[in-house]
């Protein structure tokens, strides 16, 4: 495995035993109030795994006993991060709409029942989510080498990655006419579409360097930006689409879940599509991994994309630079996290990491 692969094993805080009783008290009580009253007993709580960075998680099993008999359920548990944060602000019942919106029309989403705004609960605003049976393909290490899409056959593989954009296209498809995805709009940093794409990024960008300069990802910028191209028609954007975010069924490589909705938006159809076509990149390449052998190219990955939305779009290669250049961004703001916390690793800083380092390299700017 390179140091590349081993800086992405990002740690992420553990509960303490006083921490997880304290936990276990209060959702027992909140979801007591929930389900009418009920005596609810909270059991094993724990971390789902390989996957994400950016928002705290519990896996909660919880059981009472209602008029019609026993019952139990299994609830994911998402708090809004404290601390150094990755994103300025986190948006917990936009997610939460996210969810319950895809999941009424027809894209696989956990279905959101509640979210909690009183950060006395546990410490922090929340969302509570029903749990999902699958298995989601690992992001540390990645999938490219461990996990059950590395072990797939050719013909599971291809299923995977058409599935998944089946079910990206069957997102795009959510008419803005047929129901309320006003709470997608970032108003705030420019018009519609793409120019609101630009000037959320630009302002988190700004908001990474705090008052500091980092010359590659200020001329990346600067280059994509001398380049925009004319973008299709806006669509419901997940945001955050790949793998690492997709739960599979437990025997299948269908998705059953589309999974972390943070970064979620009304913008084109490509920045989807490139996002999703960048990070088997980054996930080898970038890090010095092989690539998935027997997967689509990127080409059958469009073409398939056009069948299922019915849409004929540009060349695809700026939408991957654009992705490029928002995980640099992104990846960058880890890293000074990590560094701040005096965790320093050679060739993983704010300065120079594994992201701008492909960045440079898909813009000439080594």
């Amino acid at each position: 495995m390179s140091s590349d692969a081993d800086e992405m094993r990002a740690e992420k805080p553990r509960k303490d035993a006083g921490e997880i009783e304290r936990v276990r008290t209060a959702l027992s009580a909140w979801l007591s109030a929930r389900l009418g009253g009920v005596s609810v007993d909270i059991g094993d709580i724990r971390s789902p795994g390989e996957s994400g960075f950016s928002s705290e998680t519990m896996i909660v099993d919880a059981s009472w006993t209602a008029s019609d008999g026993a019952q139990s359920a299994t609830y994911v548990v998402r708090c809004r991060p404290t601390g150094d944060t990755v994103f300025p602000d986190y948006d917990m019942e936009m997610q939460r709409s996210c969810m319950n919106v895809a999941r009424a029309h027809g894209v696989p989403s956990p279905s959101a029942p509640w979210y909690e705004s009183d950060p006395t609960v546990l410490g922090q605003p929340f969302l509570v989510m029903n749990a999902i049976a699958g298995r989601v393909p690992p992001d540390s290490p990645p999938y490219t080498i461990h996990g059950f899409l590395l072990e797939a056959d050719a013909q599971q593989k291809r299923e995977a990655y058409f599935s998944s954009i089946e079910a990206m296209a069957r997102l795009h498809a959510i008419d803005a006419a047929d129901c309320d995805l006003s709470f997608l709009d970032r108003g705030r940093f420019g018009g519609a579409g793409l120019e609101q794409e630009i000037g959320y990024y630009t302002n988190y960008l700004q908001w990474v360097l705090d008052g500091r300069t980092h010359k590659l990802l200020e001329t990346a910028l600067e280059q994509l930006m001398a380049n925009v191209p004319e973008p299709s028609s806006r669509v419901f954007s997940w945001g955050d689409a790949r793998f690492g975010n997709t739960m599979f069924s437990e025997d299948g490589f269908r998705p059953a879940a589309l999974l972390d909705w943070e970064m979620a938006s009304f913008a084109p159809r490509e920045q989807d599509l490139g996002w999703f076509l960048f990070f088997p990149v980054f996930f080898s390449d970038a890090v010095e991994l092989p690539r998935l052998s027997d997967v689509p190219s990127d080409e059958e990955c469009i073409a398939h994309y056009e069948e299922c939305a019915g849409v004929k779009l540009d060349d695809m290669t700026w939408w991957i630079h654009w992705a490029s250049f928002r995980h640099g961004a992104i990846i960058t703001r880890l890293a000074d996290i990590r560094e701040k916390a005096g965790d320093h690793m050679d060739g993983f800083s704010f300065a120079d990491n594994f992201a701008t380092r492909i960045l440079a390299r898909y813009l000439d700017l080594a």
